[in-house]
């Protein structure tokens, strides 16, 4: 058996880049909450939490409207999240009465919805490491000499960057591994 060879890391150029995201997967997840929201709201509530996992600011604010009726105990459905959107001044924003009907029987596969979600998380951590790596990158740059505090800062960045888009806390082996990291580097 031969030994595996560790994966070649190269440095890519990420200006200009769009980060990874799927409107798709996003429109699917809007369409399931708002046809069948007895069916998918919970699932998609447990798994999307406060929307930050949407890429489009108009989904996160049509998200935000479906969540807010659900609070208030209130029917989801195209009419009441017109209305909400309406109340609060965010209907125009988010593309208007058009907009979200476009959304309404777009999607095909609202049976995936909690998947989707799921996908749609993925998605949002990894443009959270994109953008937490990228503010270290900058820093490292202009600050040399000081990288074992930098490397720490780095961890503790990446596990509160998990936490800000998923809501989930670390598991205990990740925490045991960030402060193992931290120790080591400190030393």
């Amino acid at each position: 058996m031969t030994a595996r060879q560790p994966a070649k890391v190269i440095a890519i150029d990420v200006a200009g880049r769009t980060p990874p995201h799927d409107l798709d997967l996003e429109v699917s997840t809007l369409d399931a909450a708002l046809t069948m929201p007895e069916h998918y709201l919970v699932d998609l509530r447990a798994v999307l939490r406060d929307g930050a996992a949407y890429y489009a600011g108009a989904h996160r604010t049509i998200w935000t409207a479906i969540c807010a009726l659900d609070d208030a105990g209130q029917p989801v459905d195209p009419r009441t999240v017109v209305a909400e959107l309406r109340a609060g001044g965010n209907l125009e924003k988010v593309g208007g009465v058009t907009y979200l009907s476009s959304l309404v029987g777009k999607s095909s596969h609202s049976t995936h919805a909690k998947a989707h979600a799921e996908r749609l998380v993925d998605l949002a951590l990894c443009r959270s490491v994109i953008d937490t790596a990228q503010v270290f990158v900058g820093r490292a740059m202009v600050t040399p000499g000081t990288g074992r505090d930098l490397a720490a800062e780095f961890a503790a960045a990446g596990t509160a960057a998990v936490i800000r888009v998923d809501g989930w806390k670390p598991k205990e082996h990740w925490q045991q591994y960030a402060e193992q990291v931290a120790a080591s580097l400190s030393r």
